[in-house]
């Protein structure tokens, strides 16, 4: 299998660690010292443990939250997933969102995925 085809299988594998709603499975691609980043938070999260937390409280903030990837693209060693979000928060608010993922991978690990979406349009969902 080549480098190309492997990274594609881990990016699949990622969107599925993400369905999934298990922090274990999420935390298992990354390396020890990883990073994490999404634009809510107020900074990199480092490490398993800090990964595994912050999707553990995204699936207890949005508990029915599915992705679909609608694009992978390929740069060894980045690989950027686009996908589609469903998602209905504990209150009951629905919202549709699209982001991008820009995955650093070193092997089958990653060490830095940093996390890109419309903030705005997840806090207009939220006060609404």
């Amino acid at each position: 299998m080549s480098r190309v085809d492997q990274l594609r299988q881990l990016a699949n594998k990622w969107n599925d660690a993400w369905n999934s709603h298990d922090p274990a499975q999420l935390a298992a691609f990354f390396a020890e010292g990883a990073t994490y980043y999404e634009p809510h938070l107020d900074g990199p999260v480092d490490g398993k443990a800090g990964i595994g937390e912050i999707a553990r409280a995204t699936w207890a903030d949005w508990p029915e939250a599915s992705f679909e990837a609608v694009s992978i693209t390929i740069e060894d060693p980045r690989v950027i997933v686009e996908w589609k979000s469903s998602a209905k928060h504990k209150s009951g608010v629905e919202l549709q969102l699209e982001g991008v993922d820009v995955l650093a991978w070193d092997g089958e690990s990653i060490k830095s995925a940093r996390v890109y979406y419309d903030v705005h349009k997840r806090k207009r969902a939220l006060s609404a």
